[in-house]
């Protein structure tokens, strides 16, 4: 018998119902501990005894719940509401781990009334216990995360609920999309692909030129020892990247930038490719010094064609080459920017599409 079955993203969904039973029931024993406090002295012990089986539980949900989202790929649709279950399990753990310790401090000089409030605290607590579980409750019920599902009509399909239409607008035109298409337009969505004819007209370059930017078949194309910084315009909060790169003989570095204010403060997502080894960063450049989040060393790239993908939306930063998560970065929430890529070349490198989506839950 396997503990993960091979269907699961982890064993969170085994661990985390055990954390709720246990600290619930901690609260009932505890009130009963204070109504039959002089015929079942020991009650209060037994309380204690859950409540802290019930903190050593939420505290492995977490980590486990916190691996199996970064076992998945998940889209702007629903990063935000992992992120919400995520931050708000890992203020009920911390919470609930402090009061199981102030719990195990021997004193036996508390009066009836410090036992009421003590145990009151444990109660209280129970409401950010429920909200936690509803929020993870919605990302499975409701967000579909890490469910398969059967397609109707076939056998073993899969539905993938992140995979709806994305509404943008042309960046070479700045008009909205196929106006046939009748879901809402989103007027600050911006796309480029190598289709389009001729290099955006809308980008800011902050470090460079349009004309170091060369057009090929395979797209733009920045020559080798060149250094080009650029952006769209629109300032957004959170923010979902798109880059779709043909690495070919690439030796440099390349990143999506975001958040940015100048070329001196940026937030940023990089893949940095030499001879023998590929690495992925992220961080932030705050005054030109840069403060990194999170790395990682990526393998050998099973194609020439790669998707660099950041999701950044409040405090949690996620990096994935080809819906592999790369890295997980965490920081404090970054003011509003505008969203590009950042080239530094000692070979050509080709930029065959560009897509920058705000995230708007």
């Amino acid at each position: 018998m396997q503990l993960i079955p091979d269907w699961a993203p982890g064993v969170h969904p085994q661990l985390v119902h055990f954390p709720i039973a246990l600290l619930f029931t901690a609260a009932v024993v505890d009130m009963l501990a204070l109504v039959f406090r002089k015929r079942l002295p020991g009650l209060e012990a037994v309380g204690t005894g859950l409540y802290v089986l019930g903190a050593a539980g939420l505290v492995a949900s977490f980590y486990s719940g916190r691996a199996a989202a970064d076992g998945l790929y998940l889209s702007a649709a629903v990063a935000g509401a992992v992120d919400a279950h995520s931050d708000l399990a890992k203020w009920t753990s911390w919470g609930y781990g402090l009061y199981a310790i102030f719990r195990l401090i021997p004193n036996r000089s508390r009066g009836l009334s410090m036992k009421v409030g003590v145990s009151l605290v444990g109660v209280v607590g129970l409401g950010l216990v429920h909200q936690t579980a509803e929020r993870g409750a919605r990302l499975v019920y409701d967000l579909g995360i890490g469910v398969r599902a059967v397609q109707a009509g076939s056998e073993g399909g899969m539905v993938n609920p992140e995979a709806q239409p994305m509404p943008t607008r042309s960046a070479t035109s700045g008009a909205d999309a196929d106006s046939s298409n009748t879901a809402p337009q989103s007027p600050a969505a911006w796309r480029w692909s190598a289709r389009d004819t001729g290099l955006p007209n809308d980008l800011r370059f902050l470090q460079g030129a349009p004309d170091d930017l060369g057009e090929t078949r395979r797209g733009l194309r920045l020559g080798p020892a060149g250094r080009v910084m650029f952006t769209t315009q629109e300032f957004w909060d959170g923010v979902e990247v798109r880059a779709r790169l043909y690495l070919m003989g690439f030796r440099g570095r390349v990143a999506i930038v975001h958040h940015v204010r100048d070329e001196r403060n940026y937030d940023y997502l990089a893949l940095s490719v030499d001879s023998g080894s590929t690495t992925a960063e992220q961080g932030r450049v705050v005054a030109g010094v840069a403060e990194v989040f999170d790395r990682k060393t990526v393998g050998g790239f099973g194609d020439e064609v790669v998707t660099l993908h950041l999701v950044a939306q409040g405090s949690h930063f996620r990096g994935y080459l080809d819906e592999e998560l790369l890295t997980h970065g965490h920081g404090t929430v970054a003011a509003p920017g505008t969203a590009g890529l950042l080239i530094e070349a000692r070979t050509p490198l080709g930029l065959l599409g560009l897509d920058v989506v705000p995230i708007t839950d």
